[in-house]
């Protein structure tokens, strides 16, 4: 089924869409809702929204359902693909603008499988704006150097570039971490290293 905004709402709870579509009009919003979950197959509909969708400071956008329209986050946002703990795929029909202090959170594990359900995967079908952003991982398992994950793919073009140090969410990591992109991907490096609290 698909259920529609069409203005502000004012609910301040988190926002789950489990199945179907939750779509925002052209005046549609839910900005006071601190965390929006796609589960899969879930659709987050934001095509009709003027000037297109800003994710707003502090709001988390996850899971591993898809997007329609164009996005922006602004500085102080977090994207998840999958959630905390979980891995998943989350994926953007159109174009998705970061700001520099937005963050983009991926689960990774040994495997170094990209996406489906294995390892955190952000699919972007039109431009991705780097503009500085934040990239943190959240080791699951142990990463090996000499190890390659898939962050992102896009479909269109890549502007600007990803803020230069990736957070790492393990304390007393000696993991060495490095961003590379080729011809619409963006993939994180392991060169050296591992965390003195994983087995």
């Amino acid at each position: 089924g698909a259920l529609t905004l069409t203005a502000i709402d004012s609910y301040g709870g988190d926002t789950t869409v489990n199945a179907g579509t939750l779509a925002l009009g052209m005046s549609g919003s839910i900005s006071n809702s601190p965390t929006i979950t796609l589960n899969s197959n879930a659709i987050f509909d934001v095509s009709a929204v003027s000037g297109g969708f800003w994710l707003g400071r502090p709001q988390t956008l996850q899971g591993s359902g898809a997007v329609t329209g164009n996005v922006t986050a602004v500085s102080g946002t977090r994207i998840l693909p999958g959630g905390d703990y979980a891995a998943g795929t989350l994926t953007f029909a159109n174009n998705l603008t970061l700001a520099a202090g937005t963050t983009n959170w991926f689960n990774l594990v040994s495997d170094t499988t990209p996406g489906g359900g294995t390892n955190d995967l952000i699919e972007i079908a039109g431009d991705l704006g780097a503009n500085d952003a934040v990239i943190a991982v959240s080791p699951l398992m142990p990463l090996y150097p000499g190890s390659s994950y898939r962050l992102f793919n896009y479909g269109g073009v890549l502007s600007g570039s990803f803020a230069p140090t990736v957070v790492c969410a393990i304390t007393n990591t000696r993991y060495a971490l490095a961003l590379s992109n080729d011809t619409g991907i963006v993939n994180l490096n392991v060169t050296s290293g591992g965390a003195s609290n994983l087995v």
